[in-house]
C-alpha cells in the first residue's frame, strides 16, 4: 500500500511500471503541448493536446478552470509505446454558459519527469434560447469613412433586449450596449450607430436577441468604410438657450448651417448629461447659410433640471452635436384635477417593480403610492415601504365576507428558477386551520392571489382573523393589500429570513444594491407613485424597471413618457416622483 503521503505524480509512476512490467530509463525528454479547444458549446468543450514520451512510459492529463489558477484536472491517460509526439483529447461538462475557462495540458514520465503546456483559454456560447426567437441583421446605412448604422429585427417569443457583436474579422470581438424591448409578437428593429471607425475598412456584425431562457443571433453582415477620411462640407450645428420655460414644457432652440447638403435636424434630451431621449428629426433643406430651429418638450417633470442638444445629419454623412445646455422647470403651482387618459381607461395593467442603483452609487430610500382615481380625483390610496426579499414572512389577516373585506397578496419571483410558496393560515390561538396551500411561481413572475382564493369557504367560514405565513427555499419579494369595496389599505409583512438584494433580471436589471416593489398597478383606474429620496452623503443614480405579471417589461405612462425603463439622478437630499401626470404635470397622487 501506498503512505498518505504518496503523491499522485508518484501514483502514476507506480501504475506505469505495473501495467508494462519494466522500469524504463529516461532515454529522451518529455515534451507536453497544449492545442486549441473545440466543440465549445454552452456547458461543454473538448480540449486538446500532444505528448512526446521520449521512449518511456508516460501519461498526460488535462488542468482546467475558470481562472488562471486552474484547479481541476482531467483523468490521467497512459502512453506506453509511443516514441514520438501522439495528440490525445478530453471532453469536459457541465460547464456554465457564456465563460472563460483556462486550461493546459500535463505530463508525467516514470522517473520523476513532469512536463506542463502552456496556458489556453476558451469561452463558452451563450445557452440557446428556449423560446421560439427569430433575429434578422439588416443591412448596414449611413457608411462614411468613420461611422455606420447596424440594423436588426427581432421576431417572436418573448424578445427582452437586443444588441449588435462587430469586428475586422467574422470573429467578431466586440458588442454594443444593450437595447431594452417590450414583449411583441411582430418585428421589432433597433439600431445603433458604430463611431471612430478606421476608413476604408471591412466591418463585420450581426444582430443579436435575448429571451428568457437563452440568445439568438443573426446572419452575419458586412460593411466597408469609405476611403474620405474628412468632409469638406459637413455641416455644422449649435445649441441656443431654451425658452418658454414652464413647470412641465419648453421650447428648445438651434441653429443649423446645412453647408448646401440636405440636412435633418432633432434635439436630444433628458434629466442627465447623457440625454438619451430624441425628438423627432425635421429637415433642414440645404442652404448655406446659418437658420434657426426649434422644438416643443411638453408633459416635463416639475422642477426639474432637464439637459439637451442640436443634432444635424446630412443624409448619409456624420452626425454632429453642438454643445449640451440645461434648463429647469418650475414648480407646480395647486390646479384644478384633470383625468389622466392612461390611469382612468383601458384594461388594468400589473405587475412589478426593481430599482436597480448604478455601479458605486447607493440606493435612494423608496416608497411606493397606489391609488384608485376618478376623474382626477383620488377616491382611495396607501403606501408601502420595500421590505427586503425573504424565504419566510408573515403577516395578519382578517377576512369579513359579508362586509366585502378580503386580504390580498401579490409575490414576485425574480429567480431564475420556479420556486413553490407554501401558505399556512392560523387562526388567533395560532393553530393551524385548513390544508397549506403551495403556488408555485414561474421565473421572473409574479402572482396575485386573494386568500379566500387560497383557502376555500369550508376554512373562511363566515369570516376568519389570525395569520397568514408564506415560506419557500428560494427567496420572494411580497405585499399585503386589505380591501373593503373600492377602499383599500396595505398591510405590513414580516420577514423572518431576510435577503438583501434583487437577481439580476437582465443585464442591467437587479443586484446586491437593487430593491424590489412586488406590486405596480396602473390604468382601469388604478394609479401608482414612486418617490425617492436622496439620504445619503453623494448624488445617486440608477435605473427603474417596470415588469408585467410575467415578467416582461411594461410600457407605461409616467412623468410624461412612455417606456418600460426610467432613468434617475437625485443629488443629495433631493427627490425623484415617477407618477402618472395630467396636462398641467400634476399627479393625481
Amino acid at each position: 500500500m501506498f503512505r498518505a503521503g504518496c503523491s499522485r505524480i508518484a501514483l502514476l509512476s507506480f501504475l506505469l511500471t505495473l501495467v508494462t512490467g519494466i522500469a524504463y530509463s529516461q532515454t529522451s525528454g518529455l515534451s507536453v503541448g497544449t492545442s486549441e479547444a473545440t466543440a465549445v458549446s454552452a456547458t461543454s468543450a473538448e480540449l486538446h493536446g500532444t505528448i512526446n514520451p521520449g521512449g518511456s512510459p508516460a501519461a498526460a492529463w488535462f488542468e482546467w478552470g475558470a481562472t488562471t489558477a486552474l484547479g481541476t484536472r482531467t483523468d490521467a491517460q497512459t502512453f506506453i509505446d509511443a516514441t514520438s509526439t501522439v495528440t490525445f483529447a478530453q471532453s469536459i461538462r457541465n460547464l456554465q454558459p457564456h465563460t472563460t475557462y483556462y486550461f493546459r495540458a500535463a505530463g508525467y514520465r516514470s522517473g520523476g519527469v513532469s512536463a506542463l503546456g502552456d496556458v489556453r483559454s476558451f469561452t463558452t456560447s451563450d445557452a440557446p434560447a428556449t423560446v421560439s426567437l427569430n433575429v434578422t441583421t439588416g443591412e448596414a446605412t449611413a457608411i462614411t469613412a468613420a461611422s455606420a448604422e447596424l440594423h436588426g429585427s427581432i421576431n417572436g417569443g418573448s424578445p427582452a433586449a437586443g444588441w449588435f457583436e462587430w469586428g475586422t474579422t467574422t470573429g467578431l470581438g466586440t458588442r454594443t450596449d444593450v437595447q431594452i424591448f417590450k414583449s411583441a409578437t411582430s418585428p421589432m428593429t433597433f439600431a445603433l450607430s458604430l463611431r471612430n471607425l478606421q476608413s476604408h475598412t471591412t466591418y463585420y456584425f450581426r444582430a443579436v436577441g435575448y429571451a428568457l431562457g437563452g440568445t439568438a443571433p443573426g446572419e452575419v453582415r458586412s460593411f466597408t468604410t469609405t476611403s474620405e477620411t474628412t468632409s469638406t462640407s459637413a455641416p455644422s450645428v449649435a445649441t441656443n438657450e431654451a425658452s418658454a420655460v414652464t413647470s412641465n414644457s419648453a421650447e428648445l432652440r438651434g441653429i443649423i448651417n446645412p453647408g448646401g447638403g440636405t440636412t435633418s435636424v432633432w434635439f436630444e434630451w433628458g434629466t442627465t448629461t447623457s440625454v438619451p431621449n430624441q425628438t423627432n428629426p425635421q429637415t433642414a433643406g440645404n442652404a448655406s447659410a446659418a437658420t434657426y430651429f426649434a422644438q416643443t418638450l411638453r408633459e416635463l417633470q416639475p422642477n426639474t433640471t432637464h439637459y439637451f442638444r442640436a443634432v444635424a445629419q446630412r443624409t448619409g454623412g456624420t452626425v454632429v452635436r453642438g454643445a449640451v445646455r440645461s434648463f429647469t422647470t418650475g414648480r407646480v403651482s395647486s390646479t384644478a384635477p384633470q383625468t389622466i387618459t392612461e390611469v382612468e381607461q383601458g384594461a388594468i395593467k400589473s405587475g412589478y417593480v426593481i430599482i436597480t442603483p448604478d455601479a458605486n452609487s447607493n440606493a435612494p430610500t423608496a416608497t411606493l403610492t397606489f391609488g384608485i382615481v376618478s376623474r382626477g380625483l383620488v377616491q382611495s390610496q396607501a403606501g408601502i415601504i420595500p421590505e427586503p426579499m425573504t424565504t419566510d414572512a408573515s403577516m395578519f389577516v382578517e377576512v369579513i365576507p359579508t362586509i366585502s373585506r378580503n386580504i390580498g397578496v401579490a409575490i414576485v419571483n425574480p429567480g431564475s428558477f420556479v420556486n413553490a410558496v407554501t401558505f399556512i393560515l392560523r387562526d388567533e390561538d395560532g393553530i393551524t386551520v385548513g390544508t397549506p396551500a403551495t403556488v408555485s411561481i414561474q421565473a421572473h413572475q409574479q402572482v396575485a392571489k386573494f386568500v379566500n382564493e387560497l383557502f376555500g369557504a369550508d376554512t373562511i367560514g363566515m369570516g376568519f382573523r389570525g395569520s397568514l405565513r408564506m415560506q419557500s427555499s428560494a427567496p420572494f419579494a411580497v405585499v399585503g393589500l386589505r380591501f373593503s369595496g373600492y377602499v383599500f389599505s396595505t398591510l405590513p409583512t414580516v420577514a423572518s429570513a431576510p435577503v438583501p438584494g434583487v437577481p439580476s433580471i437582465s443585464a442591467g436589471v437587479g443586484g446586491s444594491n437593487a430593491l424590489i416593489v412586488p406590486q405596480f398597478v396602473i390604468s382601469g383606474g388604478w394609479a401608482s407613485q414612486i418617490a425617492l429620496v436622496n439620504n445619503t452623503g453623494a448624488t445617486v443614480s440608477g435605473r427603474i424597471d417596470v415588469f408585467d405579471a410575467s415578467g416582461n417589461p411594461m410600457v407605461v405612462g409616467l412623468n410624461g413618457e412612455t417606456k418600460s425603463s426610467f432613468a434617475y439622478s437625485i443629488p443629495v437630499g433631493g427627490t425623484f416622483l415617477l407618477t402618472p401626470r395630467d396636462s398641467n404635470g400634476q399627479s393625481p397622487l
